[in-house]
């Protein structure tokens, strides 16, 4: 009877009318066909509502009513995409709502799930070995590919090498059904980087003569500094570029050392080893050491230092007085033409990023300093505060007033200054401005730490050591000798103006020392940003054991 439904269940009507012309055990019969027409109508009706979904889903996605997406993520067209998902939730509906379903059904859609699953993993294995799915079929065969091997070529997947993962076997495509190992080739260093592998003709890597076959597309070449044969020759982790643009020849120009780096990354040590080697006089490229009586907190080399390796642009100014970058770059460059003078190589050296790059690339006209303009403009500042000032400043320079905090009022307040004095931007006059090289065959070296915890280490023990020395004293003995306040550029060095703070009871002295380290960090930050981004210097890693061999590799070439 349970059969006899079954291969009625199409029509339950027709099944009561057959059943009710008679036959054995008519009676009972005649009550498990309404039973089981029952069951196909509420089967119907949940079949109905499954499918209405499905249909609703492909809609929202863009599929054609009639199919449904193959693959869970996939995104495919539904051309190449059947009706099976749909056809399968509707025999799992039938299944569940009549209750009927025999062991065939449920056996024929096993069956068809596994040759699915054979058929993923069969493209899959195939990608992986780099064959185009259906590969060896058809060429047996004459088979055409599937639609989702067509859909890997067109991402990318087939005829490439893997990226990121362990090279695989791979068919021989010359014929002789061995098999090899591919290694990656992404074009990136990295240990034991090695020349792409000579395969044969046929290989699938290989483009073709006129680019067109998708799955032989032309590789990316690989950067001539990764070949294998340069791999293991020193370079800079960061590429060098000529920091001299002078039309003369450069074998004609004297030559000049930049020895640049952070705070606390021995600098100064560096440049007495390569004095006490190579002829050369020493100019100092820092804007805190410019000025006089601020020994301590500036790290200055000490008097026996001084006198047997002289330093050019220290003691300048005193601390009541302001040094610009233009004046730096006119002090420098009378510096160095003295020393070449006098047969000596000038050797810049120091941390005030700035002024590098005002000495290599030069400065706009600007207008002078006004003491008096600077004066109203602080008078601005105190009734209606930095940031006030600093959106005055972004109506008449949107430029200059995109790159500076609303807080930082030495640049604003030149900013404002160079408005009201010119009637111009400030960006509009240092676009306008010459870039002039000074005239020398230039060597840029920076300093950089291999590891940002020992700089930091260095930069607390320097700390603790002026602290020691005595830099409170020296801050209270000058403002003792000069009518100083916290807005000159003096009292806002670092170390300087924390310990400032903390005489006048602006800040608790328990924390002088972690706000004066947390400021020199963020200080060596910005210097190694502008190493980065403007410089681009020869860098050398200040932490290395073999520093001063390093030094002698680059420098022995350059003077010679």
């Amino acid at each position: 009877m349970a059969g006899f439904a079954r291969r009625r269940r199409g029509d339950p009507q027709r099944c009561l009318r057959g059943l009710r012309r008679g036959g054995p055990h008519a009676a009972g019969a005649v009550t498990a066909g309404r039973v089981a027409a029952r069951r196909v109508a509420a089967g119907d009706g949940q079949r109905r509502r499954a499918t209405a979904g499905l249909r609703a889903g492909a809609t929202a996605r863009g599929l054609h009513p009639g199919a449904e997406r193959c693959r869970p993520g996939g995104r495919r067209h539904a051309r190449s995409t059947r009706a099976h998902p749909l056809r399968e939730a509707q025999a799992r509906a039938r299944a569940a709502a009549t209750g009927i379903a025999g062991a065939a059904d449920s056996g024929r859609l096993q069956r068809r799930r596994d040759r699915r699953r054979r058929r993923r993993r069969a493209c899959d294995d195939a990608a992986a070995a780099r064959l185009r799915p259906g590969a060896g079929r058809s060429a047996a065969t004459g088979g055409a590919q599937r639609p989702r091997a067509a859909a890997r070529r067109r991402s990318g997947r087939a005829g490439t090498v893997a990226v990121g993962r362990t090279a695989r076997a791979r068919r021989d495509p010359t014929g002789d059904g061995a098999t090899q190992r591919v290694p990656r080739q992404h074009g990136l260093p990295g240990s034991g980087a090695r020349a792409a592998t000579a395969l044969g003709r046929r290989d699938e890597r290989t483009p073709a003569a006129d680019g067109g076959d998708r799955a032989l597309r032309p590789l990316q070449p690989r950067p001539a500094d990764l070949d294998a044969a340069q791999h293991d020759r020193s370079r800079s982790p960061l590429p060098a570029r000529p920091v001299n643009a002078s039309a003369e020849p450069a074998a004609q120009l004297p030559p000049a050392i930049l020895l640049l780096g952070p705070t606390a990354s021995g600098k100064t040590t560096a440049a007495i080893e390569i004095a006490r080697r190579f002829p050369v006089e020493l100019i100092s490229v820092d804007s805190a050491q410019v000025f006089r009586g601020m020994d301590i907190g500036t790290a200055k080399p000490d008097a026996a230092t001084l006198a047997e390796f002289p330093h050019h642009l220290i003691d300048l100014i005193s601390p009541e007085e302001s040094y610009s970058a233009a004046r730096f770059r006119v002090d420098a460059l009378a510096a160095m033409a003295a020393a070449t003078m006098r047969g000596r190589v000038p050797l810049l050296v120091g941390g005030t990023m700035l002024y590098f790059k005002a000495l290599c690339e030069g400065l706009a006209e600007l207008p002078p300093a006004d003491p008096a303009m600077r004066a109203s403009i602080d008078d601005e500042a105190a009734a209606r505060g930095w940031p006030a000032l600093h959106a005055e400043l972004a109506a008449i320079d949107p430029v200059t007033a995109a790159r500076l905090h609303s807080t930082d009022a030495q640049r604003i307040q030149r900013a404002l200054e160079v408005f009201r004095l010119s009637g111009q931007p400030l960006s509009s006059l240092l676009a306008a401005g010459r870039q002039v090289a000074p005239p020398y065959r230039l060597l840029a070296i920076g300093l950089v730490p291999g590891e940002r915890a020992v700089l930091h280490r260095r930069i607390a023990e320097r700390f603790d050591a002026m602290l020691a020395a005595g830099l409170e004293g020296e801050v209270e003995s000058l403002r003792a000798r000069y009518r100083l306040h916290g807005g000159l550029p003096s009292m806002r060095c670092v170390g300087y103006r924390q310990v400032w703070e903390v005489l006048n009871g602006l800040a608790p002295r328990s924390e002088l020392r972690d706000r004066s380290i947390y400021a020199s960090r963020q200080l060596a930050k910005r210097q190694i940003t502008w190493l980065g981004n403007s410089l681009r210097p020869q860098l050398i890693d200040c932490l290395a054991a073999d520093l001063r061999g390093a030094l002698d590799r680059l420098l022995g070439p350059f003077l010679d």
